[in-house]
This record gives structure tokens, sequence and C-alpha cells, in this order.
């Protein structure tokens, strides 16, 4: 069994301190919980993808993988999960393919869609039309 670690670059009100980190801050420590995981001997380490919420950082996983594949040498690096439902088949393609290089072959996909209705809002996509695009884009 491998086990690693997966995060959403959470911008949440710490509880405990009542402080909250800059978005600056919050992917600096994605990447070195990256780096400290890959030295903790996890793995697998994965951030997920969210759009317009003020919740959650990771609009682009690929750049974000890209610099921690750039950090270490040895942790899968993948994702969460790529909005396939709400992306260009294409570019998904493309970018993965260019962080798989980067990477040396460390990456690891993993499609899926929001449950979010925001990123279907804002891309100007029917909500309704989720399960068919998942589908379009994951044969294209």
């Amino acid at each position: 069994m491998d086990i690693g670690v997966m995060t959403f670059g959470t911008l949440l009100t710490d509880p405990f301190t009542g402080e909250r980190v800059t978005q600056r801050e919050r992917l600096s420590e994605v990447v070195e919980g990256a780096v400290l995981a890959e030295e903790l001997g996890f793995a697998w380490y994965a951030v997920g993808e969210h759009h317009f919420g003020d919740r959650d950082l990771i609009s682009s996983p690929p750049v974000v993988l890209a610099a921690i594949a750039a950090r270490t040498t040895s942790i899968t690096v993948g994702t969460a999960t790529t909005l396939v439902s709400n992306r260009d088949p294409v570019l998904v393609a493309e970018d993965y393919a260019t962080l798989d290089l980067i990477s040396n072959g460390r990456l690891q996909l993993i499609a899926g869609t929001s449950f979010y209705e925001a990123p279907y809002e804002v891309f100007g996509q029917e909500l309704a039309s989720k399960p068919a695009r998942k589908r379009e884009n994951l044969e294209l």
C-alpha cells in the first residue's frame, strides 16, 4: 500500500489562532509540504483543482506540480482531481504531458468534476452538462 498526502491549498482561517495566510504563503507551504513528504518517505503528493472560491487556492495544478517536481526527485506528483468537464481536453493533455516530462514520469492524473456550481457558471457551462462533458472530454 502506498501512502501519500493531498492538499487543496486551503485558505481557511486557522481555528486556533484566528490567522489567515496569504495566497503566496500557502503556495509556498504546499510546495515545501511536498518536499517534506518526499523526505519522510511518502509515495505521492497530490493537489486538488478549484476555481472561483475564497476557500481553496489551487486553480492550476500543473503549475504547482511543476514547482514541486523541480524540488523533488522520487515522489509521485499528482492531481487530487483534474476538472476535465470544465477544461479544454487538448490543453489538459498538453499541460499534463509537459508536466510528466518535467517530473521524469512521476505524474499521476486523476480526472473528475467539480461539485461546486461556480466553475460551470463562470465558464458559461450548463451544470446539467457535467456528465456528458466529462465523458466527451475524457474520450478526446
